[in-house]
């Protein structure tokens, strides 16, 4: 049996905090359009002229969501996060002794409450710490654990939430005392320009334009010089469409931000043809190179001008 990872976990505690929502809602109107949506405003008046200040939100306490996988976390190990800020490091005991995971399990911890608080603009990385406990008897050993799911939320003080790292997917198997860092996925967000490769030694520039996160869409313009070697030569042509798809959440690197996408197209031409092309590929994690195949599928009959050519794009 697997943990259920929750990755939405915020929302759960949601009810507890009615009486801190409604304390807010009382607040004096001015106070009510200072916190709207991105943060807080301060303004002063000048004469005729009011400039604002908008800040990003402040971060109040941490919200972690922390899975345990195949091999649990003994009672005398220790599992802490540390936040790297602008500002310096804090870093909170997510488990302490005393308290066993289970294997399979999913553990909350919350809030673990910043001092001094900083803004989410501010947070320049995480890294989980394990420091495994040694047993005590003539046969132990020192603690090993399956981290198998980690999610990061934030809690404003203009009472909303901010996720501040999605690692759903990610898993790590600690085999002593170790850090890891925890790295943001990358997004696949720009303008890529490469090269995609076909048969006969043929090939073609191509841009990739997309914009987006876990779920982008963009348009691809290809060059002509692309040949297909499928029932007879064909020459793909210059070629402007559009494309959409996802991340991958399980290829995500916790690590290092590196991650997988998934586009499909919409129908192009192909001389007499229509087609359209699956690209799968993997993005770097500082999402600035993007590399893998394109699989074209043709509407021609058995299989003809159906191939899998290989790419390589960067921003």
């Amino acid at each position: 049996m697997n943990a259920t990872f929750d990755s939405s976990g915020p929302a759960r505690v949601r009810r507890r905090h009615i009486a801190r929502v409604v304390s807010t809602l009382v607040v004096s109107a001015l106070a009510l359009a200072a916190f709207a949506g991105i943060g807080t405003a301060h303004s002063l008046s000048i004469g005729s002229y009011v400039p604002t200040r908008i800040f990003p939100p402040t971060i109040q306490s941490l919200y972690v969501n922390v899975a345990t996988g195949s091999d649990d976390k003994r009672d005398d190990s220790v599992v802490r996060l540390q936040m790297n800020t602008k500002s310096g490091d804090q870093t909170f005991t997510v488990s302490d002794k005393g308290e066993r995971l289970n294997s399979n399990s999913a553990k909350v911890a919350w809030p673990l409450n910043l001092s001094p608080q900083v803004w989410t603009t501010d947070v320049t990385g995480f890294h989980l710490i394990f420091d495994g406990g040694a047993g005590d008897g003539m046969f132990s050993f020192q603690d090993q654990w399956d981290m198998a799911g980690i999610t990061i939320w934030a809690w404003t003080t203009s009472s909303t939430w901010v996720q501040l790292f999605d690692g759903g997917g990610a898993h790590f198997k600690f085999t002593g005392d170790g850090v890891i860092p925890l790295t943001p996925p990358a997004n696949l967000n720009g303008t890529y320009n490469g090269t995609v490769n076909g048969d006969l030694g043929s090939s073609a520039a191509v841009t990739l334009n997309v914009s987006g996160g876990a779920s982008v869409s963009g348009t691809v313009t290809l060059a002509s010089g692309l040949t297909i070697d499928s029932c007879g030569q064909h020459s793909v042509g210059t070629q402007t469409f559009s494309v959409s798809g996802n991340r991958d959440p399980n290829s995500v690197s916790p690590f290092t931000g590196e991650d997988n996408y998934a586009l499909t197209s919409a129908s192009f031409p192909v001389e007499s043809y229509t087609a359209t092309v699956t690209i799968v590929g993997h993005l770097s994690g500082d999402g600035k190179t993007f590399s893998g195949t394109a699989a074209i599928d043709t509407s021609a009959p058995f299989g003809c001008g159906d191939r899998t050519f290989s790419f390589s794009a960067t921003r």
